[in-house]
Protein backbone atom coordinates (compact mmCIF):
# COMPACT_ATOMS: atom_id res chain seq x y z
CA UNK A 1 0.00 0.00 0.00
CA UNK A 2 2.31 2.20 0.87
CA UNK A 3 4.96 1.27 -2.17
CA UNK A 4 1.46 1.92 -4.20
CA UNK A 5 1.18 5.65 -2.99
CA UNK A 6 4.81 6.48 -3.35
CA UNK A 7 4.79 5.55 -6.61
CA UNK A 8 1.47 7.44 -7.28
CA UNK A 9 3.10 10.51 -5.93
CA UNK A 10 5.83 10.17 -7.56
CA UNK A 11 3.69 9.55 -11.19
CA UNK A 12 1.61 13.07 -10.34
CA UNK A 13 5.09 14.54 -10.10
CA UNK A 14 6.33 13.94 -12.79
CA UNK A 15 3.22 14.88 -14.79
CA UNK A 16 3.16 18.26 -12.60
CA UNK A 17 6.96 18.92 -13.68
CA UNK A 18 5.40 18.27 -17.27
CA UNK A 19 2.85 20.72 -17.18
CA UNK A 20 4.90 23.42 -15.60
CA UNK A 21 7.35 23.01 -18.11
CA UNK A 22 4.89 23.09 -21.49
CA UNK A 23 2.78 26.22 -19.84
CA UNK A 24 6.75 27.55 -18.99
CA UNK A 25 6.87 27.05 -22.89
CA UNK A 26 3.73 28.67 -24.71
CA UNK A 27 3.12 31.48 -21.88
CA UNK A 28 5.53 33.99 -23.78
CA UNK A 29 3.75 32.83 -27.06
CA UNK A 30 0.34 33.23 -25.83
CA UNK A 31 1.24 36.98 -24.06
CA UNK A 32 3.38 37.67 -26.32
CA UNK A 33 2.92 41.57 -28.43
CA UNK A 34 2.87 40.96 -32.12
CA UNK A 35 4.93 43.38 -34.02
CA UNK A 36 3.31 45.56 -36.36
CA UNK A 37 5.41 47.52 -38.78
CA UNK A 38 4.34 51.02 -39.67
CA UNK A 39 6.04 52.44 -42.69
CA UNK A 40 7.00 55.82 -42.03
CA UNK A 41 9.34 58.67 -44.06
CA UNK A 42 11.12 61.52 -42.77
CA UNK A 43 9.27 64.27 -42.99
CA UNK A 44 8.79 66.69 -40.21
CA UNK A 45 7.95 68.09 -37.83
CA UNK A 46 4.93 65.50 -38.50
CA UNK A 47 7.22 62.70 -39.06
CA UNK A 48 10.89 62.47 -38.15
CA UNK A 49 13.52 59.46 -36.39
CA UNK A 50 15.89 62.02 -35.51
CA UNK A 51 13.70 64.17 -33.43
CA UNK A 52 10.71 62.88 -30.65
CA UNK A 53 9.48 66.55 -30.98
CA UNK A 54 9.12 66.75 -34.90
CA UNK A 55 7.08 63.54 -34.39
CA UNK A 56 4.20 63.82 -33.39
CA UNK A 57 2.05 61.76 -35.79
CA UNK A 58 4.35 58.41 -34.71
CA UNK A 59 4.06 59.44 -31.23
CA UNK A 60 -0.09 59.60 -31.09
CA UNK A 61 0.04 55.98 -33.08
CA UNK A 62 2.64 55.17 -30.35
CA UNK A 63 0.43 56.55 -27.20
CA UNK A 64 -2.95 54.37 -28.23
CA UNK A 65 -0.92 50.87 -28.46
CA UNK A 66 1.32 51.93 -25.47
CA UNK A 67 -0.92 49.81 -23.03
CA UNK A 68 -1.99 47.12 -25.80
CA UNK A 69 -0.67 43.58 -24.44
CA UNK A 70 -1.14 41.98 -28.23
CA UNK A 71 0.22 44.80 -30.73
CA UNK A 72 3.78 46.64 -30.93
CA UNK A 73 3.77 49.11 -32.78
CA UNK A 74 7.43 49.26 -34.60
CA UNK A 75 8.17 52.34 -37.25
CA UNK A 76 10.47 51.05 -40.01
CA UNK A 77 11.55 54.22 -42.05
CA UNK A 78 12.27 54.25 -45.66
CA UNK A 79 13.07 56.49 -48.37
CA UNK A 80 10.38 58.17 -50.48
CA UNK A 81 11.14 55.87 -53.14
CA UNK A 82 11.33 52.52 -51.11
CA UNK A 83 7.70 53.26 -48.99
CA UNK A 84 6.44 54.10 -52.34
CA UNK A 85 7.42 50.73 -53.95
CA UNK A 86 6.41 48.88 -50.71
CA UNK A 87 2.69 50.73 -50.64
CA UNK A 88 2.60 49.74 -53.88
CA UNK A 89 3.64 45.87 -53.10
CA UNK A 90 0.50 45.74 -50.94
CA UNK A 91 2.92 44.14 -48.56
CA UNK A 92 2.16 46.11 -45.61
CA UNK A 93 0.46 46.39 -42.91
CA UNK A 94 0.35 50.23 -41.15
CA UNK A 95 1.65 53.28 -43.53
CA UNK A 96 1.68 56.76 -43.05
CA UNK A 97 2.74 56.63 -46.64
CA UNK A 98 -0.61 56.94 -48.39
CA UNK A 99 -1.52 54.40 -51.24
CA UNK A 100 -1.09 56.58 -54.25
CA UNK A 101 -4.68 55.07 -55.22
CA UNK A 102 -6.50 54.09 -52.71
CA UNK A 103 -8.61 51.38 -52.24
CA UNK A 104 -11.67 49.79 -50.54
CA UNK A 105 -9.02 47.11 -48.59
CA UNK A 106 -7.31 50.57 -47.36
CA UNK A 107 -8.46 52.54 -44.47
CA UNK A 108 -7.10 55.78 -43.86
CA UNK A 109 -7.79 56.88 -39.86
CA UNK A 110 -7.02 60.71 -38.90
CA UNK A 111 -4.91 61.25 -35.59
CA UNK A 112 -5.08 64.61 -35.57
CA UNK A 113 -7.77 67.18 -36.13
CA UNK A 114 -5.63 69.70 -38.34
CA UNK A 115 -5.05 69.07 -42.25
CA UNK A 116 -2.49 69.19 -44.42
CA UNK A 117 -2.80 71.84 -47.40
CA UNK A 118 -0.56 71.65 -50.13
CA UNK A 119 0.39 74.62 -52.17
CA UNK A 120 2.67 76.15 -54.59
CA UNK A 121 5.56 77.89 -53.08
CA UNK A 122 7.93 80.18 -55.12
CA UNK A 123 10.75 82.50 -53.93
CA UNK A 124 8.58 85.88 -52.70
CA UNK A 125 8.08 88.37 -55.27
CA UNK A 126 5.73 91.90 -55.84
CA UNK A 127 2.80 90.63 -56.99
CA UNK A 128 -0.24 88.52 -56.09
CA UNK A 129 0.60 84.91 -56.54
CA UNK A 130 -2.37 82.84 -57.44
CA UNK A 131 -0.40 79.92 -58.37
CA UNK A 132 -2.34 79.49 -62.03
CA UNK A 133 0.52 80.59 -63.77
CA UNK A 134 2.23 76.96 -64.75
CA UNK A 135 3.16 76.81 -68.37
CA UNK A 136 6.35 76.48 -68.64
CA UNK A 137 7.41 76.11 -65.19
CA UNK A 138 9.50 73.27 -63.53
CA UNK A 139 7.66 72.20 -60.02
CA UNK A 140 9.58 69.84 -57.16
CA UNK A 141 6.99 67.30 -55.68
CA UNK A 142 7.47 64.63 -53.69
CA UNK A 143 7.59 61.32 -55.29
CA UNK A 144 4.54 60.02 -53.22
CA UNK A 145 2.20 62.54 -54.66
CA UNK A 146 0.39 60.81 -57.77
CA UNK A 147 0.59 61.67 -61.37
CA UNK A 148 -3.30 61.84 -61.71
CA UNK A 149 -5.21 64.53 -59.71
CA UNK A 150 -3.45 67.98 -59.31
CA UNK A 151 -0.19 66.28 -60.82
CA UNK A 152 -2.22 65.97 -64.03
CA UNK A 153 -3.39 69.18 -64.19
CA UNK A 154 -0.34 71.10 -63.71
CA UNK A 155 1.12 69.33 -66.92
CA UNK A 156 -2.11 69.44 -68.96
CA UNK A 157 -0.93 73.27 -68.00
CA UNK A 158 2.37 73.16 -69.23
CA UNK A 159 4.45 72.48 -65.88
CA UNK A 160 7.14 69.91 -66.00
CA UNK A 161 8.70 68.40 -62.54
CA UNK A 162 11.07 66.89 -60.61
CA UNK A 163 10.80 64.11 -57.87
CA UNK A 164 12.56 64.86 -54.85
CA UNK A 165 13.08 62.17 -52.06
CA UNK A 166 12.55 65.33 -49.18
CA UNK A 167 11.52 68.43 -48.33
CA UNK A 168 14.55 69.81 -47.84
CA UNK A 169 16.01 68.90 -50.82
CA UNK A 170 12.78 70.85 -52.65
CA UNK A 171 13.64 73.66 -50.40
CA UNK A 172 17.24 73.78 -51.76
CA UNK A 173 16.44 73.33 -55.28
CA UNK A 174 13.87 76.38 -54.89
CA UNK A 175 15.95 78.82 -53.30
CA UNK A 176 19.13 77.88 -55.47
CA UNK A 177 16.63 78.61 -58.15
CA UNK A 178 17.04 75.38 -60.27
CA UNK A 179 12.92 74.78 -60.00
CA UNK A 180 10.12 77.62 -60.19
CA UNK A 181 8.19 76.17 -57.79
CA UNK A 182 7.93 73.52 -54.66
CA UNK A 183 4.98 71.81 -54.29
CA UNK A 184 4.05 70.64 -50.37
CA UNK A 185 2.91 72.05 -47.43
CA UNK A 186 3.88 75.33 -45.23
CA UNK A 187 4.29 73.72 -42.47
CA UNK A 188 6.98 71.21 -43.43
CA UNK A 189 8.59 73.54 -45.97
CA UNK A 190 8.72 76.27 -43.85
CA UNK A 191 10.68 74.03 -41.12
CA UNK A 192 12.99 72.76 -43.54
CA UNK A 193 13.97 75.91 -44.86
CA UNK A 194 14.42 77.35 -41.19
CA UNK A 195 16.62 74.08 -40.21
CA UNK A 196 18.59 74.83 -43.08
CA UNK A 197 19.43 78.58 -42.42
CA UNK A 198 16.94 80.23 -45.03
CA UNK A 199 14.83 82.89 -44.48
CA UNK A 200 11.15 81.88 -44.67
CA UNK A 201 9.59 85.30 -45.16
CA UNK A 202 11.44 85.21 -49.14
CA UNK A 203 8.78 82.22 -49.85
CA UNK A 204 5.33 83.05 -50.98
CA UNK A 205 2.59 80.47 -50.90
CA UNK A 206 -0.19 80.49 -54.07
CA UNK A 207 -3.65 82.00 -52.64
CA UNK A 208 -5.11 78.56 -54.20
CA UNK A 209 -5.21 75.67 -52.00
CA UNK A 210 -5.04 72.26 -54.62
CA UNK A 211 -5.13 69.55 -51.74
CA UNK A 212 -6.21 69.37 -48.87
CA UNK A 213 -6.30 65.86 -46.43
CA UNK A 214 -6.39 64.37 -43.04
CA UNK A 215 -2.94 63.89 -41.38
CA UNK A 216 -3.16 60.25 -40.30
CA UNK A 217 -1.89 56.34 -40.86
CA UNK A 218 -2.99 54.28 -43.43
CA UNK A 219 -4.45 50.48 -42.19
CA UNK A 220 -4.22 47.69 -44.89
CA UNK A 221 -7.17 45.54 -44.61
CA UNK A 222 -5.25 42.57 -45.96
CA UNK A 223 -2.61 42.26 -43.57
CA UNK A 224 -3.42 39.46 -40.52
CA UNK A 225 -3.49 41.75 -37.53
CA UNK A 226 -5.54 44.34 -39.07
CA UNK A 227 -8.31 44.04 -37.32
CA UNK A 228 -6.84 44.49 -34.11
CA UNK A 229 -5.59 47.03 -35.05
CA UNK A 230 -8.64 48.60 -35.90
CA UNK A 231 -10.24 47.14 -33.05
CA UNK A 232 -7.91 49.45 -30.71
CA UNK A 233 -7.91 52.51 -32.71
CA UNK A 234 -11.50 52.34 -32.53
CA UNK A 235 -11.53 51.86 -28.99
CA UNK A 236 -8.97 55.16 -28.56
CA UNK A 237 -11.89 57.26 -30.63
CA UNK A 238 -10.53 57.30 -33.92
CA UNK A 239 -12.91 57.38 -37.04
CA UNK A 240 -12.21 55.08 -39.96
CA UNK A 241 -12.16 56.40 -43.46
CA UNK A 242 -12.67 54.04 -46.33
CA UNK A 243 -9.95 53.98 -48.61
CA UNK A 244 -12.05 54.96 -51.61
CA UNK A 245 -13.82 57.73 -50.03
CA UNK A 246 -10.77 59.16 -48.78
CA UNK A 247 -9.42 61.17 -52.07
CA UNK A 248 -8.17 64.22 -51.52
CA UNK A 249 -10.11 67.11 -51.99
CA UNK A 250 -9.31 69.94 -54.23
CA UNK A 251 -10.16 73.39 -53.65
Amino acid sequence: MFIELKMNISHYRRVAASLIIWATMIAPTMASEQPVQVIAFEYPPYISQQSESNNYILSSLYRVFAESTSIDIQANFLSAARAHKTVESERWCLSLYPPIIPTTSHILIPLQEEFIELKLFRLTQPDAFMGKQLKGKTIAQLRMQTPEGVIKEFTAEGATFFQMETIPQGVQLLFKQRVDYLYGDAKAIEFAADNLGYDISQLQASALTFRRFPVGVWVNQQCPQSEQVLSQLKQAGFKMIQGNHSRFQSH
